[in-house]
Parts: C-alpha cells; sequence; structure tokens
C-alpha cells in the first residue's frame, strides 16, 4: 500500500518524484539523471539530492517541514526508465518494505478487453502547486491520483503502463495553459512516481510524452527489471538483497476495485475525530477544483463557520491558502490532494454537491457583473468592439465559467455547461485571446459524452446517427452538439490542425444539413422561423469553417463550399458571415493569383482578391474593428508581398495608400501598448510614412515618421518571436534623414510658391 513518509523528491539534478521502497533504496525514473537536451548526464555513483516532508513535533497536526537528503546512483536500468538510489546516511530509519506487482489479465472471457483495472499514484505534479503573486511555483504538493488501464493494454502490451488518469485528478483547462506558457507539461514532476494496484508497486511513472493528452500517462512495468532481458539485473537482486527486500514478483489479477489502504483509514481516523457536521462538511467540500472560504462552505450548511473550517485544517484535511496567493480578505483553503480523491468516493451520488457549487459560482458572477440572471452575464468579447485583455488577469477572469462548466460535465448536464459558457462570450473570449488550447482541453471529451447521452451509440462513429428517429430534446441537444464541433474546429484551424479542423467542420456540416432539411423542407409550416434562421447560420459557419481548411489544403472544392456559405449568411442577414467569406474568398483569389503563369489572368485575380477584401472591410466597419483590421492588413500584405511589382497600375498605389490610411486611424482609436498591437502598428506606421512621401503628402509622410520614432524604442524590446517576419523595418537614424529631406522638399516648395 502507499505510504506518505516514502513519499519523496528528487530536487537535483532534475525536479521529479521518488518513493523509497525499504531499508534505504528508493526508486525514480532513469531520465531525471540522463537527460541529453539538458547536457545533465550522470552515471552511477553520482550523487543526487532528494527531499522529503516531516512533521516538526511529531504531532499528526503539525505542519511539515522540507528535510535534505543526499544519495547516490547504485543502478540504472537497461531497457526501462527506472534508476534505484541509495541513502547515504547510514542512520537512515529504514522504510517500509514494498511488495512488487505484476499485472495479469484474466482467464474468465466474461471480461472484455474495455474492462478498466484501476490504478493508484502518488507523485508531485506542477499543475497543483501554489504559486507566488509572480506566477513562481512556492513549493511541491503532493498528489494522490486515481486512474485506470484498459484490460487491452495489460493482455497486449507489456513495454508499458497506459493509464488515463480520473476526470477528478486531472488538471483545469487553465491549470494546463499555465503550464504550457512555461513550456512545460502540467505533469511535470511526477516522472518517478510509484503506480500502485491491490497494494503491490507495478510501475514506475515515466516522461509525459503525449502533451496534447492532459489525462494521458504512461508507467514503466516493475516486472521489466526483473525479466531475464534486464542486463543488469543480477545488479538490481543484488541491491534488494542487500537491504532486506522481497525480490519475489506477485501475480496481481487486474480486476475489481483498487483500494487505497492505509491512507484510507488514516482519512476514516482523521475525520472520526471532527463533529457529524464537521464530517459531512469536509466531505462536501472535496468537489470544489480552486481555493474555498466560508462562502462555500455555506452552500452546503448556512450554520457552518470559520471555526468549523479550522478544525479540517488542524487535522490537515484542509490547507491555509498563503495571504499573498490570495486578493481576497477572508480566509481560504485547498482541499488536501492527498485526501481529495478518497473524500469524493465517501460521497457516493454527488449531485446536490455539484449543484451547490454550481450555484456559489453563479451567484458570485452576478455580483461581479451587478446582474442575477446568469443569462445576462457576459465578456467584454460580447461587445461590438471587443477590449483585447492581456496579460495573467484575463485567465484568472475566467476561473468561475470554466468552474460552473465542469461542475455541470461532472453530473452530466453537458448541454446547459456549453449554452451557459457559450451564451456568456467564455467561446469567443478565449477565441480572441488566443487560447485555442483551452478551447480544445474544454471541448473535446465533453463532445464525446455529450454524444453517447444523446443517442446510444458509438461516438468514434459519428455519422451513424439516426436522425429519422430522434425525438425533439435530442435534435436540440445535436444542434448544441455541433455548435461545440464548430469551436473545435476553429479551435483546431488556429493552431493549424487542419485535418483535425476539416473533421470536425464535416460532422457539424453534416448534423446541420440534416436537420435543416428535416425542419425546414418536411415541416416547414410548423417550425418557428428562429429556429430555421438559426440552423441556417450554424450551417453557413461549418461551411465557412471548412473552406477556411479547404483553402490550406488547395481543396477543389473550396470555392463551392464558400460559396455556399456566402449564400446562407445572405440568407439570414448576417453581414458579418458574408464578411468572413467576403475575406476568405479575397484569400482564394490571392492564392490563384500567386499560382497563375499569364500576366493578365494574374492581374484579373489579384484585384478579384482586392475587392473581395475591401468588400469584407466594409461590411466590418463600425461592427469588429479586429476583422476590418485583418481584412484591411490582408489587402496591404497581398500588394507589399507580391513579387512581381511591375503588373501594378497606379490605382494599385491608391488602394495600398487608401487601407494604410484607415489602418492608421484604427490603430491610433484602439489606444493599445501590448506587444501584438505594436507588431502591427510600427511596420504599418513605417510604410504609411514611405508611401505618403511618394505620393507627396508631405505632411501625413512627416507624422506618420513621427510616429514611427515614437513607438520604434517600444518595438525594439520585443520578444524575437513577435519580431520574427518583420524585416523591413528601418533604423531611428534614416528616419531622421528622410525627415530632413521632407523639410527640405518642403523648403523648396515654399520657395517655389514665392
Amino acid at each position: 500500500m502507499i505510504k506518505l513518509e516514502s513519499v519523496l523528491e528528487v530536487i537535483e539534478p532534475q525536479y521529479g518524484t521518488a518513493y523509497a521502497i525499504g531499508g534505504r533504496l528508493v526508486l525514480t525514473c532513469k531520465h531525471l539523471f540522463e537527460d541529453k537536451e539538458s547536457n545533465i548526464i550522470l552515471d552511477i555513483g553520482s550523487s543526487c539530492t532528494l527531499r522529503k516532508y516531516v512533521q516538526g513535533n511529531g504531532s499528526p497536526t503539525s505542519n511539515y517541514a522540507p528535510q535534505e537528503i543526499e544519495a547516490r546512483i547504485v543502478w540504472m536500468s537497461s531497457r526501462a526508465d527506472i534508476a534505484l538510489l541509495e541513502i547515504s546516511d547510514e542512520n537512515w530509519n529504514n522504510s517500509p518494505t514494498v511488495s512488487f506487482g505484476k499485472l495479469l489479465a484474466p482467464t474468465n472471457r466474461s471480461w472484455d478487453s474495455t474492462s478498466d483495472i484501476e490504478l493508484r499514484f502518488i507523485g508531485h505534479p506542477l499543475w497543483c502547486c501554489p504559486r507566488d503573486e509572480k506566477d513562481n511555483v512556492l513549493q511541491a504538493t503532493r498528489r494522490l491520483c486515481r486512474g485506470a488501464t484498459k484490460l487491452a493494454n495489460v493482455t497486449y502490451n507489456e513495454n508499458y503502463i497506459e493509464i488515463t488518469v480520473s476526470e477528478t485528478d486531472s488538471p483545469s483547462a487553465i491549470q494546463v495553459e499555465e503550464a504550457r506558457k512555461e513550456n512545460k507539461s502540467p505533469w511535470s514532476g511526477v516522472s518517478g512516481a510509484p503506480v500502485f494496484h491491490k497494494n503491490c508497486l507495478i510501475g514506475i511513472m515515466r516522461r509525459h510524452s503525449v502533451p496534447d493528452h492532459e489525462k494521458s500517462l504512461a508507467a514503466e512495468p516493475i516486472q521489466e527489471i526483473f525479466s531475464n532481458y534486464e542486463e543488469n539485473r543480477e545488479d538490481w537482486l543484488k541491491y534488494l538483497n542487500k537491504h532486506g527486500i522481497n525480490h519475489n514478483l506477485k501475480e496481481v489479477l487486474g480486476l475489481g476495485k483498487e483500494l487505497v489502504g492505509g491512507l484510507e483509514n488514516d482519512f476514516n481516523r482523521r475525520l472520526d475525530q471532527l463533529q457529524p457536521l464537521q464530517q459531512d462538511l469536509c466531505l462536501y467540500l472535496s468537489v470544489y477544483r480552486y481555493p474555498f472560504g466560508i462562502q462555500q462552505a455555506k452552500q452546503f450548511y448556512p450554520q457552518a463557520s470559520e471555526d468549523d473550517l479550522l478544525s479540517l485544517q488542524k487535522l490537515q484535511l484542509i490547507e491555509p491558502l498563503a495571504p499573498h496567493l490570495d486578493r481576497s480578505k477572508e480566509i481560504r483553503f485547498t482541499f488536501s490532494p492527498i485526501y481529495q480523491g478518497i473524500a469524493r468516493n465517501h460521497l457516493g451520488n454527488q449531485v446536490e454537491f455539484h449543484k451547490c457549487a454550481i450555484k456559489y459560482h453563479t451567484s458570485c458572477l452576478a455580483k461581479l457583473s451587478g446582474q442575477a440572471d446568469y443569462s445576462q452575464i457576459g465578456f467584454s468579447a460580447q461587445e461590438t468592439e471587443p477590449k483585447i485583455i492581456e496579460g495573467d488577469e484575463s485567465l484568472i477572469a475566467l476561473i468561475p465559467y470554466e468552474e460552473i462548466f465542469y461542475h455541470h460535465c461532472q453530473i452530466g448536464e453537458y448541454q446547459l455547461a456549453f449554452t451557459k459558457f457559450y451564451e456568456a462570450g467564455c467561446d469567443t473570449y478565449l477565441e480572441i485571446q488566443g487560447f485555442n488550447n483551452i478551447r480544445i482541453y474544454l471541448y473535446r471529451e465533453v463532445l464525446e459524452k455529450w454524444l453517447e447521452s444523446v443517442q446510444d451509440f458509438d461516438p468514434s462513429q459519428r455519422y451513424g446517427i439516426d436522425f429519422e428517429n430522434l425525438t425533439s430534446e435530442q435534435q436540440l441537444q445535436l444542434i448544441e452538439l455541433a455548435r461545440m464541433s464548430n469551436c473545435l474546429a476553429s479551435a483546431h484551424l488556429k493552431l493549424s490542425s487542419i485535418e483535425q479542423s476539416c473533421m470536425e467542420a464535416r460532422w457539424a456540416k453534416n448534423v446541420f444539413e440534416q436537420l435543416h432539411e428535416k425542419f425546414c423542407q418536411n415541416n416547414e409550416q410548423t417550425q418557428p422561423q428562429g429556429l430555421i434562421n438559426f440552423i441556417k447560420s450554424n450551417l453557413a459557419t461549418s461551411n465557412l469553417l471548412l473552406g477556411e481548411g479547404y483553402l490550406h489544403q488547395s481543396h477543389e472544392n473550396t470555392e463551392q463550399i464558400l460559396g455556399e456559405a456566402y449564400r446562407l449568411f445572405k440568407e439570414v442577414g448576417d453581414d458579418l458571415g458574408q464578411a468572413d467569406c467576403s475575406m476568405l474568398q479575397g484569400d482564394l483569389c490571392l492564392a490563384k493569383a500567386r499560382r497563375s503563369r499569364k500576366r493578365e489572368d494574374r492581374l484579373a485575380l489579384l484585384d478579384e482578391s482586392i475587392s473581395h477584401c475591401k468588400e469584407a472591410a466594409n461590411k466590418y466597419k463600425d461592427k469588429k474593428d479586429l476583422k476590418e483590421e485583418k481584412s484591411r492588413s490582408s489587402i496591404v500584405e497581398s500588394l507589399c508581398a507580391w513579387e512581381d511589382k511591375s503588373i501594378f497600375e497606379l490605382r494599385h498605389f491608391r488602394i495600398l495608400f487608401e487601407q494604410l490610411k484607415r489602418l492608421e486611424e484604427i490603430y491610433e482609436n484602439w489606444q493599445q501598448t501590448g506587444n501584438s498591437f505594436l507588431a502591427k502598428r510600427v511596420p504599418n506606421l513605417l510604410r504609411l510614412a514611405n508611401l505618403s512621401h511618394a505620393m507627396h503628402d508631405l505632411d501625413g509622410a512627416v507624422k506618420a515618421y513621427q510616429e514611427y520614432l515614437r513607438y520604434f524604442p517600444h518595438f525594439e524590446d520585443l520578444p524575437e518571436r513577435q519580431r520574427e517576419g518583420i524585416r523591413e523595418l528601418e533604423t531611428q537614424d534614416e528616419v531622421r534623414r528622410k525627415m530632413v529631406d521632407i523639410y527640405i522638399e518642403k523648403g523648396d516648395q515654399l520657395l517655389c510658391q514665392q
């Protein structure tokens, strides 16, 4: 069984988890000492630093204090990512001895290959570590996690144990994004964690190798180092014998529930010391993923007090949040990650408790917005001109909405979860901010679970839906499902996952076409016009997303799909939708123009591209500054990047001049100072200044050059990745010399006039 006192941290050379297996021996991952990317390669005999947390005065309710431990590498596997360490201190109190196990598949044929085998592992994942105000990790946090592997993995795969982590022990979408900003996996720190089944150590967690699947981990089977294929097997067994550890490998039948053993008993002992109300409160609070205070507690028990929370803290069932981590004045806590999963298991049916959590987060949003009705709460992204929110505050603002989404999903209310999240403007907000990974993380698994609940069929076979026999409720759910699929298509498209985007858009298109045919043709008189237009609008969006994906693939049906989207947007009177189609048609014409060999064809296609983009820009004007800027920038880029400018006529330069001036008006109205804004405005100012000078608008050129000099120092401070591809900028001295030339030219003009 898992023993808390045996869980250690590997501090140097790289961070990870280790587990004391008996005597002075510790198991962990080999790659923590053999990382060629970091040029850290330690051999057997090298020293490393471990850390454990010990109770200050021996009391079970006292706080834990860190203690560093010196160890050395004594053995490494020749075939698995496993290393053995020996603690240097010979007076070290011998750790409890573990039992090693090997998973076996049952011979009973009544068990199919998709049956789950429950597992437990304990480590120090990055995603649950507390952070300071500067987003730096303060200290490691141990977390006991539940997971499962399929019976088929045991039967057919002996090289590694594939583990799917439970929903409640997985990071939230925001926690995943925070880790990605540091170019790390949210599971960093879990390498080396012990994996248990039926009180036997069956594996060691290895590197998180599938970063796009945050709930999918892998472990090295412990039987690998006991096999005859292990070249260093004799040395491994020698160290086990030296420290009095039984090296028999138990065969464990992978069936039934996994017991937490000692930890569950420990949790029950602590729970028994509480009053009945406090016991219930402890279990109810385990549904919260983020810090909670007395107000959250009162959602379950109106008579709950801060003293009740302090009683839970005294028994280390909940942990206080450091004051500088919390901006609120009330005392706030997090549930102990060691006991949270165990507490949730005690709850049984959790529906009412998740509803209480939804009620709390909804009331918080209502107070913040001054609204009593959740449906009226929106983000700034819903406004006509969205305000760009930069920095980490934007993610913090999203937390209550994500929590409401999460708790609805936990009780199977998928439609309500998505509708609230979408109608509050959260999806639009995430799209504008560029947090497309969060969108995928939230929707990907929910979509499959939701599909399964709508109709009893394999969610992987999405096209097997029986539209004829759907109830009215199932039809409405499918509409929302297809909308979610459109959101996924959009997110994948932004991340350049074109194949995945087209797959999602095609499925949504198929659903909306089937429902459109069912509602609009067969029952046109009985269906409300609003519902028909709603389906048409979403079908147009599916076509638009598919068309954009096809454009990236140079698909032969791109023009047809975009034309269909434009027609549908026109039917429902959606100017912005038509503008989006015009933008893509402009891009399509531009792509054709670049491939064309005839001079007259290239010129005609370029003019057609500009015409489409101008139509888009005019429709966006006064409605969507962000999209108007994008469409006008597209015209500018297509003209500036055109290789053979010999085909240009004077009108092309006038068009370019008009677009540059309008872009500067947009940028001036934005009054932004962020990095993405500077990366757009500074190059635009230089182009406008140079073209103004060439077209003898000397006053306009001077003004643009002055603005350029004002913003250029800030542009030089931008990260390299945001300046990448911008090569036409001029130094401040070069611009000043041009301004002198303009002043001389203006002086000559005045002399001529006199």
